[in-house]
């Protein structure tokens, strides 16, 4: 999956700007732009995902942009996931966004049985909240 299909699949409704990338990080910039050599700063503007060879990560601001795709989860799943721990579902898609209420918790991958946790570290609750 790339950005192009996360907003297609997911109904991502973007607001006007430029995407750039810089290393392996994607980016949304809205601003005025200025006439200079290294007009973007590191890390100027909504970072929208991280990209490698064959590896796409949106970041929570993507997907609390989505309107659709979302798998909708229990408290106790959401506690789970945002202990930063997988969660044992059989999901058939790329990527999944998780959704507690109205609560955007992140996007994970599907694989065997499980959805990949990517929540960053300094996003998670300690594991002592675990059910």
């Amino acid at each position: 999956m790339d950005l192009e299909g996360f907003i297609e699949g997911f109904g991502v409704k973007m607001p006007k700007g430029r995407i750039y990338q810089q290393g392996k990080r994607l980016f949304l910039f809205t601003g005025r732009e200025v006439p200079l050599r290294d007009r973007y700063k590191d890390g100027e503007g909504l970072r929208l995902a991280s990209v490698a060879e064959n590896d796409f990560r949106p970041t929570i601001e993507l997907c609390q942009m989505a309107t659709k795709g979302f798998l909708d989860v229990d408290e106790k799943e959401a506690v789970t996931w945002m202990c930063g721990m997988d969660l044992k579902k059989e999901i058939e898609a790329d990527y999944v966004i998780i959704k507690y209420k109205e609560y955007i918790l992140g996007a994970g991958k599907p694989r065997g049985g499980r959805i990949i946790n990517s929540t960053p570290k300094n996003r998670r609750l300690p594991l002592k909240w675990l059910p």
